[in-house]
């Protein structure tokens, strides 16, 4: 049966941080994203929650 998980604890540790940097940086670049292409040139669609930061559409 193969091995679908590292063996050592240093190589778990890793995996870990990698996945956590990794959502993190997913979640940085899509906020970004949504702030640059959707907010700066919408024409009266789209609103943002200021508070939480997430958008809202208006249909």
């Amino acid at each position: 049966m193969p091995q679908m998980y590292p063996l050592n604890w240093l190589s778990h540790y890793c995996y870990f941080i990698s996945l956590v940097f990794l959502s993190m940086l997913l979640h940085y670049f899509n906020y970004n994203i949504n702030t640059k292409y959707f907010i700066k040139n919408n024409n009266n669609n789209i609103l943002m929650n200021k508070k939480t930061k997430t958008l809202k559409w208006k249909w």
